[in-house]
């Protein structure tokens, strides 16, 4: 709860989609309800971290998903195993 906005505000999590790196929370008051996505990590991360993590050939491809008609990413890496 936010108390120092008048009416009081609620901020509640209300959705996590970790496959899209984002949170949803909802902002409610007597007055007025409001849906905001946090985004948590983009693309340029996962790369960062295959690469760190010795990761070759590591590449970031923008992919459209079918299903959900988003835009999204693809990440393409050779294991340092291999």
């Amino acid at each position: 709860m936010t108390h120092n906005l008048e009416p009081p505000v609620f901020s509640i999590h209300s959705a996590l989609n970790a496959r899209h790196g984002y949170f949803e929370r909802l902002f409610y008051s007597r007055t007025k309800q409001d849906m905001y996505k946090t985004y948590l990590w983009a693309p340029w991360i996962i790369e960062y971290m295959l690469k760190k993590n010795g990761f070759a050939r590591v590449e970031v491809k923008p992919f459209v998903d079918p299903y959900n008609m988003a835009q999204t990413y693809l990440h393409t890496a050779r294991s340092p195993i291999h």
